[in-house]
């Protein structure tokens, strides 16, 4: 916990210092020699660590052992741990961002994601070691960074609507209101403490002025109204649940927000449109403009459904038992197809 306890001027002498080290997520694929993106390694952190940290080991170069301890959580020894810079390795220890095992190896206590030249600390979702997979999530973790908040990211840079107050609902490491092209004031809300804290430490280590605080979507009430609304929402329930609840009264008369979450279109809605007129109070009150992603990965098109496939790249079921059991649960609901959605509202 001591990135908490962290004086401003460390963590953002720290973020100079990764910077420097090259510590840029589109390094990664480079180092390895893989045709990938840098927004496909985030978006399945996991299979990518699975797959490539052993090769990731054998490569001599301070970003590389980066990589290794921050990103795809692995282990690393003494000598490859001498390759960062003093300075860097110094820090790192005294903010507590790595431990020393019994046998001298280095581990994160922590994860650090880039994106787009943004840092973001936040719990890991796993450990890769000698063992293989391990997870100790703590209660309230917070969750680095992913597949849906990139894609909503997009949605408001397709919006292009710079230099406006911005709220960041259920901000996580902050990822949102930290790489938004928005005005002041940032503001940002989480029901998790851990969440508020580094998202708060993040904002110094990027160098954003913003502001985030403990907050529940659905109870949640400001003095201020702002001109643009982001919630990466965790589920479509708790997406519907904010809308019908407190967004009205944080958005401001001529605002707009932009609500990321992932649905089932069932046979009885018949379609998007058919499902958010059901759950949303009094529909004709918004202009809604959902806007949907094919390649995304939390996305079953109608054929995949009919022809009970999942593509590899899928996020919303893993390994051949739970990929099988996820189907069988889609036809008893009569589900016709999963869309990631990006739903943007304005009041009429």
């Amino acid at each position: 916990m001591g990135v908490f306890r962290a004086e401003r001027d460390s963590l953002a002498r720290l973020g100079a210092l990764l910077r420097a080290a090259n510590y840029r997520t589109v390094q990664l694929p480079i180092l390895l020699e893989l045709d990938t993106s840098g927004e496909a390694v985030l978006s399945d952190i996991g299979r990518f660590s699975l797959y490539h940290l052993g090769e990731l080991s054998l490569i001599d170069d301070p970003a590389a052992v980066l990589f290794e301890l921050f990103l795809l959580c692995g282990q690393v020894p003494e000598r490859r741990w001498k390759l960062l810079a003093p300075e860097l390795a110094s820090l790192l220890t005294d903010l507590g961002l790595v431990r020393i095992l019994p046998d001298g190896e280095r581990r994160g206590t922590v994860a650090i994601t880039e994106y787009r030249n943004g840092l973001f600390l936040s719990d890991r979702l796993f450990e890769h070691g000698p063992d293989g997979f391990t997870r100790d999530w703590p209660d309230g973790g917070c969750m680095p960074p992913h597949a849906s908040s990139i894609e909503l990211l997009r949605g408001f840079q397709r919006l292009d609507l710079p230099g406006q107050s911005f709220f960041d609902m259920g901000c996580g490491t902050g990822f949102l209101s930290q790489l938004a092209d928005c005005g002041h004031p940032r503001v940002g809300a989480d029901i998790g403490p851990r969440s508020v804290a580094y998202a708060t430490a993040n904002a110094v280590l990027n160098g954003v002025d913003a502001r985030y605080v403990v907050g529940d979507c659905t109870t949640y009430t400001d003095t201020a109204t702002y001109a643009r609304i982001a919630f990466n929402a965790p589920d479509s329930a708790t997406a519907f649940a904010f809308i019908n609840t407190t967004l009205r009264g944080l958005l401001d008369s001529q605002g707009t927000a932009q609500v990321w979450f992932d649905t089932e279109i069932t046979a009885a809605d018949g379609s998007l449109n058919g499902l958010l007129r059901r759950v949303i109070h009094d529909p004709e009150s918004w202009h809604l403009s959902p806007a949907t992603d094919d390649s995304s990965p939390f996305t079953l098109s109608r054929d995949m459904v009919r022809e009970r496939w999942l593509p590899p790249h899928s996020l919303l079921a893993v390994g051949r038992a739970e990929r099988a059991a996820y189907l069988d649960a889609l036809a008893e609901r009569d589900v016709l197809e999963v869309q990631s959605v990006v739903l943007s509202m304005r009041a009429s």
